[in-house]
């Protein structure tokens, strides 16, 4: 049996339910009926019976009177009083027979009804048994599925667990790639600081060799010196062109050797350069690991929140399979209590004629109790709905507070876009300095290869004088004023680039601390959306009372009507009767007063007389069954009435 199974069975024990207590209604209705029917034959036999006795003791009066007339007229008189006996006679076995056919039709009748209420309650018994075999059969599976439900609800508390381990390992990922990503930006920071110390070294180197080049240019002109003395002394010239000779290779050997330092620092600067380049590209290797990590941990969170919501759903589903299981259990307790009643019912069908003036009474209380409880609902359904009423204006302003945060969700959205639009611009920006920088370097590199070129040249051409040194001398200050405003231009782009580091931090700080709102946000969400859950399935419960209410207020207004109409109709028969009884007796009672004028001016004699004479006349009372009510009675005095009256008036004419 499947879930649907279990959902439409209420329906068909609840639809069951009223096509067997209509039927018992019916036979109920049925056997009133027939036990009145009943009653009134026997009333009527009674009646036939008390109006043949006073028939008689009419006749014995009459011949009584006759009797004290003269001989001449008794010969008539007396073939009458044989015919009508002989009339009576054949009445009385006519109504024998036909009360003995119309007991017969009843046994047989009753019989009959009998039978098909045993059918029908074997039947009723037969349904009762298969309702509790189906109970059992929905128990087994209600514990199935909940067994089942168990089950999905470890696995996905494994899954859960697993889910849960993995975003655990996933932060700490993320957090061994921050840590990553502050030691490449330490170590590019002390790459920096190297860079600056490079930097440094080479103004030191630079500022060496401008010494060494004064100290040339002094040499140069200690040597134009001894170039005059060695005028006037030619014959020291050649030992000391010598000496000189020797001091310029010196000279020259020890400017090769700057030269080669100075290569061997270019070398390390270049050097320097492709481990920032590398730096920075583990950089943005670690930036997109960290994004394409934030995107797995995002993607598993939503995981984990589709997770949720199923358990939930499993939750609500659980609840639902409980509650149908305990209306089950609610109907069958229903049904079991019903067939007792019906089974106390058939067996106290008689005893219910009897107490119906206690039942009026019970059910006058009854009434008034319903009606408080009735009160009590439509209060108790007031104060449902003010407090479904109070949930709604909740809910309304949940809703506004949703769209508020929607709204400001989406403004926070635009301008984390915008951020991310200007951080690339700033990126893009700051990619062009540093390309800038680095051609700007190339030129400074290809300056100083000339300047070493025509160092060179300079030295070659020492002979060709001091023109040539002058003109040198205003290239180098030149030269050196354009490396002093390169490197000028480089200490203020390096300020620059670390003011947009800054910025960059910066904006990474305000996406993360954006970032981290967001998800306040996403959480705040969901516990609104939880909450609206909770909300609509009070809601709907609310609404299910509010029905079940309804249709309880709506079978007790029926009842109530019922009931009202049958005390109305109980009331109307019970004056009916009370007035026919008082007309009844006040008529007999003036029958009496004139019947015994007649017996004591004619005495009848013992002789004429016979054995019917001597039934008493109306001073008996007339025979009551034993079940019978007083309404019975009544009704008997009603008919004995109706047919004395109607023999006299025969008699009389």
């Amino acid at each position: 049996m499947s879930r649907d199974d279990s959902s439409e069975d209420p329906p068909t024990v609840s639809a069951h339910q009223p096509r067997m207590t209509q039927p018992l209604v019916c036979s109920l209705d049925t056997l009133k009926q027939k036990v009145v029917q009943r009653d009134r034959s026997s009333y009527e036999k009674e009646a036939l019976g008390n109006a043949i006795n006073n028939h008689q003791q009419l006749s014995d009066l009459q011949l009584n009177k006759i009797s004290d007339q003269p001989g001449q007229d008794t010969f008539s008189p007396q073939r009458a009083i044989m015919n009508l006996q002989a009339e009576l006679h054949e009445l009385q076995m006519e109504k024998d027979v036909l009360s003995d056919l119309r007991t017969e039709d009843l046994i047989t009748f009753l019989g009959q009804e009998m039978a098909t209420l045993t059918d029908k309650l074997s039947s009723s018994k037969d349904s009762g048994v298969s309702l509790c075999a189906k109970l059992d059969l929905l128990k087994k599976v209600t514990e199935r599925q909940t067994s089942l439900h168990q089950c999905q609800i470890s696995e996905l508390n494994s899954t859960l667990c697993s889910y849960k381990d993995m975003v655990c390992r996933l932060e700490q990922k993320i957090l061994e790639t921050e840590t990553h990503l502050f030691s490449a930006q330490r170590e590019r920071e002390q790459s920096l600081q190297q860079a600056k110390g490079l930097q440094s070294q080479l103004g030191q180197l630079k500022t060496c060799c401008e010494q060494q080049q004064l100290e040339l240019r002094e040499d140069a002109e200690v040597l134009r010196g001894q170039l005059e003395v060695a005028r006037e002394q030619l014959f020291k010239a050649g030992e000391e062109k010598t000496c000189l000779q020797a001091l310029l290779e010196q000279e020259a050997q020890e400017v090769k050797k700057f030269q080669k330092l100075l290569q061997e620092k270019e070398e390390e600067l270049c050097f320097r350069q492709q481990q920032t380049q590398q730096h920075l590209v583990s950089l943005e290797d670690a930036q997109t690991q960290c994004r394409t990590l934030q995107t797995e941990q995002e993607r598993l969170r939503l995981k984990l929140n589709d997770r949720e919501k199923m358990v939930n759903v499993l939750r609500l589903q659980m609840e639902s399979s409980t509650q149908m299981t305990e209306q089950h259990r609610h109907t069958t307790d229903s049904l079991q209590q019903e067939n007792n009643l019906l089974i106390s019912q058939l067996n106290q069908h008689k005893l219910e004629i009897q107490q119906l003036r206690a039942e009026l009474v019970q059910q006058k209380s009854n009434l008034t109790s319903v009606e408080s409880h009735s009160r009590q609902l439509q209060a108790s359904v007031t104060e449902q709905s003010q407090r479904v009423r109070e949930e709604t204006l909740k809910k309304e302003q949940v809703t506004t507070q949703l769209e508020l945060q929607r709204v400001q969700f989406i403004s926070l959205t635009k301008e984390h876009e915008e951020l991310q639009r200007l951080h690339s611009c700033k990126d893009d920006e700051h990619e062009g300095v540093v390309l800038k920088l680095q051609s700007q370097l190339s030129s400074a590199r290809d300056e100083l290869d000339k300047i070493r070129h025509t160092l060179r040249t300079l030295q070659g051409v020492e002979r060709n004088g001091l023109q040539v040194a002058l003109d040198m001398q205003k290239g180098i200050t030149a030269r050196r004023e354009q490396v002093d405003s390169l490197q000028g231009r480089i200490q203020h782009l390096e300020e620059e680039v670390e003011k947009l580091q800054q910025e960059k931090r910066h904006q990474k700080l305000e996406s993360h601390r954006h970032l981290q709102e967001l998800t306040f946000i996403r959480e705040e969400k969901r516990q609104l959306h939880h909450e609206l859950k909770a909300l609509r399935s009070k809601d709907q419960q609310l609404k299910e009372r509010i029905s079940e209410l309804e249709a309880i207020l709506h079978k007790m207004s029926e009842s109530f009507t019922n009931c009202q109409d049958f005390l109305q109709v109980r009331e109307q028969e019970y004056f009916r009767l009370k007035l026919q009884h008082a007309l009844d007796l006040k008529e007999l009672q003036g029958q009496n007063f004139s019947i015994p004028a007649d017996l004591d001016s004619h005495n009848p004699s013992p002789l004429t007389t016979p054995p019917s004479s001597q039934i008493k006349v109306q001073s008996e009372p007339p025979c009551i069954p034993r079940g019978s009510s007083p309404s019975t009675s009544r009704v008997n005095h009603f008919y004995l009435a109706a047919q004395t009256r109607a023999l006299l008036i025969c008699f009389c004419l």
